[in-house]
């Protein structure tokens, strides 16, 4: 709460205010860059090592009934299409770490609408 001394009352500041007024950036946007930042790490490993194994690999078994949790392959498709990147091509432009590097960089600040004001 703020008080507003033209009008003479409190009032709510929201969040998308809050960053705004501050100059920070939404807290889903570093952490989506910090996702493909160790994405692209792990793209650029050997295929021999455990981590990257792991996260292309596929589990054996039956997944338990309900709704399925949500994987850390979904949550980089998800990345990945904000980005506008094709998820078939992304270990592609891993390799290259300058540009993978911008494209870390363009997840701090992805297209799209702009919050209300």
């Amino acid at each position: 709460m703020v008080w507003d001394g033209e009008a003479g009352e409190w009032r709510r500041r929201h969040n998308h205010k809050l960053i705004a007024f501050l100059g920070l950036l939404p807290i889903s946007n570093v952490i989506r860059s910090q996702r493909l930042q160790y994405d692209g790490h792990n793209a650029r490993m050997e295929e021999k090592r455990l981590t990257r194994r792991v996260m292309l690999g596929k589990p054996i078994g039956t997944r338990p009934r309900g709704r399925p949790r949500k994987r850390w392959m979904d949550n980089l498709t998800e990345d990945l299409g904000i980005l506008e990147i094709d998820p078939n091509e992304w270990m592609k432009l891993a390799e290259d770490r300058a540009l993978w590097r911008r494209t870390v960089k363009a997840a701090m600040d992805p297209p799209g609408p702009s919050p209300p004001e």
